[in-house]
């Protein structure tokens, strides 16, 4: 069996000088050659459309995950926030990995905690305690903290996260909301 361009090409007089086994193994090549070549001809020429459409369905849950949290009580002035949102998205890779609506979420959490500090340069304690606690209480803020980190660090020493009194192993990062709380208070001196 001969190929020109990837496309199968049968060779009846091939066979002719073949044992049946042969021949059988032959057709099974020549079937799996025929097999492959449509797969790939029909992906080249859907892959355009695919990815128009993966496109448009990203932008869809882009939409829907902002307007969303534009409507939720909870995040009451992220319409304001959402160019300062967007960009910190766009200019941390952990974000731009994120489910849209997780990204986004983080971004504005990520904000409003720098808000908070910059705002008070001793934030009241049950301010930071709240922001530090929603942070660490959060699996996806922690999985992108660890994501950044690891992006940041050298691949050959092992992952640190920092705490209030110096540096620990990304093993004792907390497991549970009261470790978080007291790491937090810790680390903000309370």
């Amino acid at each position: 069996m001969e190929e020109n361009k990837n496309v199968p090409i049968f060779d009846p007089a091939a066979i002719r000088k073949m044992s049946e086994e042969e021949i059988d193994a032959y057709g099974k090549a020549y079937t799996h050659a025929v097999d492959a070549y449509v797969r790939e001809s029909v992906a080249e020429s859907l892959a355009p459309v695919i990815e128009d459409l993966e496109s448009k369905e990203q932008e869809q849950t882009l939409r829907e995950a902002v307007s969303d949290l534009k409507e939720n009580a909870d995040y009451y002035d992220f319409s304001d926030q959402y160019a300062r949102v967007r960009e910190l998205c766009e200019s941390l890779p952990a974000l731009q990995g994120a489910e849209p609506r997780q990204g986004l979420t983080m971004a504005y959490l990520m904000i409003k905690g720098a808000e908070a500090l910059s705002a008070h340069k001793n934030p009241p304690v049950r301010e930071a305690a709240e922001i530090a606690e929603e942070i660490w209480a959060n699996p996806e803020v922690m999985k992108l903290l660890a994501l950044r980190r690891a992006e940041e660090a050298d691949e050959d020493l092992p992952v640190f996260a920092r705490s209030g009194t110096g540096v620990m192993a990304a093993e004792q990062t907390p497991k549970t909301l009261s470790d978080a709380s007291s790491q937090a208070r810790k680390h903000f001196h309370i």
